[in-house]
């Protein structure tokens, strides 16, 4: 959810800046392109450099809380959310909310829960928006309180028309195994992708999700007709022929995309999991490392992510340890990472 929002959140920090000197904006803008390309060190160091300058001194500490909190660094992200708050009287009450939003996000990450639904609450209180409902069902429903939880996401559809909210609230429903509460809400997502006569992709993933693979495997090639260079899309597809059992097609399809340099990472990956089906674990590291070596930077996530996987279908469960560590510390806010390194350190 925090990525999905992110690239929003910097669009509109320039703005709630305020008016100032050419030269300090594009230091700002700067500082706020490291955010977006993921480069989270480099965006520390550029915002502190602000800071230390007392440029944009509120938005500044906004963007370092959340270059800290990309890197799972919670209670110094915290720490620089507050003072986001202290130096930022002078902004306006929606950089006030916004930062109480990442604050109760930081208090969730370290698992001071009560904190957080307790800052919800407030925020709800306010104004009930669809992300923080979203965000106190989340809470809600780890807790075990269903029928709460339930009514908070339901609240949060209502207010919403973003279809990746509701594949967000199906994603918490299936974790917990309770996939027919959670198909309601898939359902709402197609009626919202419906009303956009070219989203083809978008239709695919529900349809997907929805287990409609014939759907599916039609939407999607309609979007890669519209779109050839959608490594998404390419990429989905291989996992629909993969669901269906037709890993001949798969295979096909990824190599007819190794050509196309937009999409080649993508198709690497997808021949990675066609091996990995297949148990040719041997290919699977060497479709890996070939796609890494192309240094897309939209693929290398699960790429590395994938190759963890298969030191561990080796059972070379050291490989695969010091990989998922290595993962982890580069990818803080992948949640699957997170829990194969956890789960591989303990064995």
């Amino acid at each position: 959810m925090i990525r999905r929002i992110l690239p929003v959140i910097i669009a509109a920090v320039l703005l709630l800046a305020g008016c100032g000197m050419q030269e300090d904006k594009a230091a700002f803008a700067a500082a706020s392109d490291h955010l977006l390309a993921h480069e989270y060190t480099e965006a520390e160091k550029a915002f502190t450099g602000l800071i230390e300058r007392d440029i944009y001194t509120a938005a500044s500490y906004r963007g370092l809380g959340i270059a800290q909190l990309m890197r799972a660094a919670y209670s110094e992200s915290a720490i620089s959310f507050s003072k986001a708050k202290l130096n930022g009287t002078q902004q306006s009450p929606e950089f006030q909310r916004d930062v109480d939003k990442y604050l109760a996000y930081c208090s969730v990450k370290q698992g001071k829960t009560a904190e957080a639904e307790e800052m919800y609450d407030r925020l709800i209180g306010e104004n009930a928006e669809a992300d923080i409902l979203y965000m106190r069902g989340r809470i809600r429903m780890a807790d075990g309180r269903i029928t709460e939880a339930g009514e908070d996401f339901t609240k949060a559809a209502s207010l919403s028309s973003d279809y990746n909210l509701f594949i967000s609230i199906y994603e918490l429903y299936r974790e917990d195994n309770m996939h027919a509460d959670g198909a309601e809400f898939l359902t709402r997502a197609l009626e919202i992708a419906e009303r956009e006569k070219n989203d083809h992709y978008g239709r695919g993933v529900i349809q997907y999700y929805l287990e409609n693979y014939t759907q599916a495997k039609e939407e999607l090639i309609e979007a890669l007709r519209n779109d050839p260079d959608d490594a998404q899309a390419v990429l989905l597809l291989g996992k629909v022929y993969l669901a269906i059992d037709d890993a001949a097609n798969a295979r096909a399809m990824y190599r007819e995309h190794l050509t196309n340099p937009e999409c080649a990472a993508a198709a690497y990956n997808g021949l990675a999991m066609c091996d990995l089906k297949e148990g040719n674990y041997d290919s699977a590291l060497r479709n890996i490392t070939e796609g890494l070596a192309l240094k897309d930077s939209k693929v290398n996530e699960s790429l590395l992510y994938n190759e963890i996987i298969v030191y561990e279908h080796r059972q070379d469960w050291e490989t695969a340890r010091i990989k998922a560590a290595s993962f982890a510390a580069q990818f803080p806010a992948n949640e699957a990472g997170q829990r194969e390194n956890a789960f591989l350190a303990s064995r």
